[in-house]
């Protein structure tokens, strides 16, 4: 995600699925948005979604544990998530998920998943596309099952000389 070259230029580049909590340092994500400045066409989009801080770092002081359920074909999931701030200069947190199949007998764990990522606030992100040559044409305030997240539309600002 930081650093490809595609043979020919695209029209548009998405990052889905919140990846972009996982570029923890500035240089992974201004990496990441010069990658698509330079793979993308002058009148290239990039579409994307980020954690906002604003409304992720109350929601997580207010509910330390999210729960999840799911059912498919007659088995019962649950995924419990919880956190811990790692460090406060880029809003960084430890995730931790566990899964676990519903049975008579309660919860059995099944998969344990760490990770450690980044949450943004928009006013970041408007200055990390800027520096990169992108200018948001559109942000769209998304529901999620929990905390509120953007989704970000940006356009290539060609450079003149």
């Amino acid at each position: 995600m930081r650093n490809f070259n595609l043979e020919k230029k695209v029209d548009s580049i998405i990052i889905t699925g919140r990846s972009t909590s996982y570029l923890i340092s500035n240089d992974d994500v201004n990496e990441t948005f010069t990658s698509r400045y330079n793979n993308i066409t002058d009148d290239g989009i990039i579409i994307f979604d980020f954690i906002d801080a604003n409304r992720f770092v109350p929601y997580a002081i207010d509910n330390l544990l999210i729960t999840h359920k799911a059912e498919y074909e007659g088995v019962h999931y649950l995924r419990e998530i919880s956190w811990e701030t790692t460090s406060m200069e880029n809003f960084m947190l430890d995730w931790i998920a566990r899964y676990y199949i519903i049975n008579d007998l309660g919860k059995e764990l099944i998969a344990t998943d760490y990770s450690t990522v980044r949450v943004f606030t928009l006013n970041e992100i408007q200055l990390f596309l800027y520096l990169n040559g992108f200018e948001i044409i559109q942000t769209i305030d998304r529901k999620t099952y929990a905390y509120d997240t953007y989704v970000i539309v940006a356009k290539k600002r060609v450079k003149t000389i």
